[in-house]
């Protein structure tokens, strides 16, 4: 005798949880390629706080920003202003960003690869806005000039090599699989 109401929806049978594949323990941890995968992204943070320091040190202390953002000024800009702090902002962001990713890379967690791959995506898109944004202060200079070609070549060099070996190496897989 079925007791079942015909009109409930059938019960499906309790699905057993997939186990992830056991990995290759020689393809575990922090060796080979990516050694130097770690290497970047322990450096990149402080390489880029340093830049900052250099370069918004010399705005800040020299009395330039006064001159950038004083109306009247020779060199004043209504933009200027924006650009700089819009520029600080995110270069701050992504110093807390690359932070976040050595902690994310010596937990061995899944993230890691997505954050690692986002970082080097965004670079050269970085790269471009920035000197698109300086353009609109200062039309006088080259969209490219030497210092953003290099940071160009840097960013998409990285973006070539570095993410097609996060999508591919099997050591990536078995090393952030939790």
């Amino acid at each position: 005798m079925n007791l079942s109401n015909p009109y409930d929806p059938p019960v499906a049978a309790p699905v057993a949880p997939v186990a992830l594949a056991p990995a290759d323990p020689a393809l575990e941890g922090i060796r080979g390629w990516l050694i130097l995968v770690a290497l970047g992204v322990v450096i990149s943070p402080f390489r880029m706080a340093w830049d900052m320091y250099k370069n918004y040190g010399a705005i800040f202390g020299e009395g330039t920003w006064q001159a950038l953002t004083t109306p009247g000024s020779d060199v004043f800009h209504p933009f200027w202003g924006p650009f700089l702090v819009s520029e600080i902002v995110i270069n701050v962001a992504l110093v807390l960003a690359w932070t976040y990713m050595i902690h994310l890379l010596f937990s061995k967690k899944k993230a890691f690869p997505k954050w690692f791959i986002w970082a080097h995506v965004a670079a050269p898109v970085v790269v471009v806005v920035d000197s698109l944004g300086l353009q609109v202060v200062r039309p006088d200079l080259p969209v490219m000039d030497p210092e953003t070609r290099k940071e160009m070549f840097r960013a998409m060099f990285a973006l070539c090599v570095w993410v097609p070996y996060m999508m591919m190496s099997r050591r990536v897989k078995a090393t952030f699989r939790f």
